[in-house]
């Protein structure tokens, strides 16, 4: 797409800020306005584009059918990746691209975002040699060595080693201490609360002047003589429907992304072949402070981390094929059996079996081909113009939360140019929503208790959650405590406008949804 595309526009609304940090949901006055861009899609690549977009001066809008950062964007292993293993393959470009993410969450997000130790165990068999991983470390201090400008001192990442067999066992106990030689230490960091940073993205991208609303269900492109002037979409909340305009919409929809495309009348080769990831959480403590990067004692076993996720046992990342709907992505009981059989094999005495698993946290991802559970290598931007669609409209499939943020600005830079208004200096992040952190509040103090209550009710009326659900699983942490959640979900009703038959309602459909196995 030219990069000269709607110069004049770009300008027009450079940083704009609000002065109030909120996502207002208001699709009328949004169907007033002139955009430079539409996104569909409201998880994490979505809401990058959005932010991305405003601090380069555009005027954005963000459509999402559900709420923000859902689906696959919820279900991550909630760890932001260094590119360590990128080395293996010699994949250099990758590497230093994923260093260089990972420094942006830890110096723009050191409230959320920190550095975890990550530990793998080696045996001096194959590429797990203690040599091999010493020149490894090397390696990856050398491609990393400007990994901490612009970090906090305490967000910093330190260099990585090869640490001795006393070492290991003393920083993971049951280590499986057979032949074992020591490990391989680094860092990359953790994101505990995903969900959060996802909405602080949105609440960035709101104070410069981005629009967003979420259940807006995009149903046509506006078009005219082959060029893109917008989309109709349907406000799931009221049934209204609504014409938005822009020159340009980026169709962002994830799993979706393909149907999408198609319904808006674009044209390209199959960019999102389905692939099922999974994440488990169980009710065991952490092995180690550490992530542990454990292989089973069997041909062609994957590598699993173990995140020691609040002092929890995280298991990821399984993966296989997915052949069925896009819209109900679900792991079934072999799988999880087979999961848990491997981690056993890695960890002699673990004995996790099925009653352990509180959590199953599942999404699709795009893989590298039909029916194939190996993830693409690199994200897709698509331009449908150049295969006969309309003139305006890209979509685009990314893989890894971790590079969501460069995805965005690549896209960025094909569709408006690559020194369009520049890339967001001087635009810092505003102050950090309070009161969604349940972990912190003591409940037997009343006024601690009425302070936070009053903070949720805040967090209502500034990020538009339209559900009960949208509050306890993507505003807030309370998702983690099920109990306290549905004790506290009476009065979070109180902070709408609902009858009480929508209040019952609610609150059912919150008790089903904490109940179920898995996340969505």
């Amino acid at each position: 797409m030219a990069a000269c595309f709607h110069k004049s526009l770009i300008l027009r609304h450079r940083k704009k800020r609000c002065n109030k940090i909120a996502i207002v949901r208001q699709p009328e006055l949004y169907s007033q306005r002139d955009y430079d861009l539409i996104i569909v899609g409201g998880g994490i690549y979505g809401v990058m584009l959005t932010l991305e977009a405003v601090l380069r001066g555009l005027r954005p809008l963000l459509l999402e059918r559900e709420d923000f950062g859902g689906a696959t964007s919820f279900n991550s292993l909630r760890i932001v990746h260094g590119g360590l293993r990128y080395l293996q393959t010699l994949d250099l470009k990758r590497h230093v691209e994923s260093v260089q993410e990972r420094r942006w969450f830890l110096a723009n997000f050191p409230d959320l975002v920190s550095p975890l130790p990550c530990l793998m165990p080696l045996y001096g068999k194959g590429v797990r040699r203690k040599s091999i991983f010493r020149a490894a470390m090397l390696i990856n201090d050398l491609l990393s060595i400007n990994r901490n400008d612009g970090v906090r001192e305490d967000r910093s990442i330190p260099r990585g080693k090869v640490i001795s067999k006393a070492e290991t066992v003393a920083a993971f106990p049951d280590v499986d201490a057979t032949n074992l030689q020591g490990a391989a230490l680094w860092h990359d960091a953790a994101i505990p609360d995903s969900q959060r940073v996802v909405m602080e993205l949105l609440r960035w991208a709101a104070h410069y002047g981005a629009d967003a609303a979420n259940y807006m269900q995009v149903s046509a492109l506006s078009i005219k003589d082959n060029v893109v002037g917008g989309v109709v979409a349907q406000d799931r909340e009221s049934g209204s429907e609504w014409s938005f305009r822009a020159p340009v919409v980026i169709n962002s929809a994830g799993p979706w992304s393909e149907d999408m495309a198609e319904k808006m009348g674009g044209k390209a080769d199959r960019w999102f072949w389905p692939s099922l990831a999974w994440n488990i959480l169980t009710d065991k403590p952490a092995l180690s402070e550490c992530a542990l990067a454990l292989t089973p004692p069997r041909a062609g076993g994957p590598t699993y981390f173990l995140h020691p996720w609040k002092g929890r046992l995280l298991i990821g990342t399984g993966h296989a094929p997915w052949n069925g709907a896009v819209d109900n992505p679900s792991t079934s009981g072999e799988q999880i059996e087979a999961t848990l059989d491997d981690i056993n094999a890695s960890v002699p005495g673990l004995a996790l079996t099925p009653a352990n698993v509180e959590r199953v946290f599942a999404g699709l991802l795009p893989a590298a081909g039909p029916h194939s559970a190996r993830l693409s290598t690199k994200p897709a931007v698509v331009d449908h113009s150049k295969s006969g669609g309309p003139r305006g409209l890209v979509s685009i499939c990314g893989v890894k939360f971790t590079t969501a943020r460069r995805v965005a600005a690549h896209t960025l830079d094909k569709v408006f140019g690559a020194k369009r208004a520049g890339g967001g200096s001087g635009s810092p992040r505003p102050h950090a929503a309070q009161a969604w952190q349940s972990g912190t509040v003591d409940f037997s103090d009343d006024g601690a208790n009425q302070r936070y209550r009053e903070g949720l009710g805040r967090l209502v009326a500034d990020e538009s959650p339209m559900n009960l659900r949208d509050v306890v699983f993507r505003r807030t942490d309370l998702w983690e405590s099920p109990d306290l959640a549905l004790r506290l979900a009476p009065k979070i009703c109180d902070s709408f406008a609902w009858r009480e038959d929508r209040k019952e309602a609610e609150l059912a459909a919150l008790g089903e949804e904490l109940a179920r196995p898995d996340s969505r």
